[in-house]
């Protein structure tokens, strides 16, 4: 069968859509407390997990994001983590960067390969400009990550989210095209 069109490939991975069949890799990342300490999306069960799941379906179809699986080529069904953009602002071409691995997949450059190839597709294929992302202060790998992409950090949004009642700081980082053509 051909990879559909909004299917990515890098040489050790395949970045698909997420399907409902995903649900119980979802929840396994996003209820898990090594991923969800910094990310800012959690579920406690199956049944809440839904609402990310319409999310990723919503955001696609009315243009403002698009996520996908990451899968072992090998394992085109066994979701290990996602990637994509979200809170796309067309008249300004800005999208925000959102990404998440189940922690048995860290530390072997999984992230930076898929995020790398999602990149290239966002600012080639979907005409994005600028894309943000919004780090915790204490997330020292996905800084790394973004620095090792070309993203350039621009401060600190203080007091920018709320997590477990207190405010938190985030850091804030971009890409532009213009950086990748340099």
């Amino acid at each position: 069968m051909p990879p559909s069109p909004l299917t990515l490939s890098t040489e050790r991975h395949l970045l698909r859509p997420i399907v409902q069949d995903d649900l119980p890799q979802v929840f396994a990342g996003l209820s898990d407390p090594r991923v969800i300490v910094n990310y800012g999306v959690s579920y406690g069960s199956l049944e809440e997990t839904r609402e990310q799941m319409d999310w990723y379906r919503t955001i696609e179809a009315d243009g403002s994001g698009r996520w996908w699986a990451i899968c072992p080529k090998d394992r085109p069904d066994l979701m290990i983590g996602a990637c994509g953009v979200n809170d796309i602002v067309a008249d300004h071409r800005r999208a925000e960067l959102g990404y998440w691995l189940l922690p048995e997949y860290w530390q072997q450059g999984i992230a930076f390969e898929c995020v790398q190839t999602m990149l290239h597709f966002v600012f080639a294929d979907m005409a994005i400009y600028r894309v943000g992302a919004d780090v915790d202060m204490d997330n020292p790998a996905s800084v790394a990550l973004l620095l090792k992409l070309g993203f350039q950090r621009e401060g600190i949004r203080r007091a920018y989210e709320f997590k477990d009642g207190r405010p938190i700081d985030l850091q804030l980082f971009s890409l532009i095209a213009a950086d990748r053509a340099a």
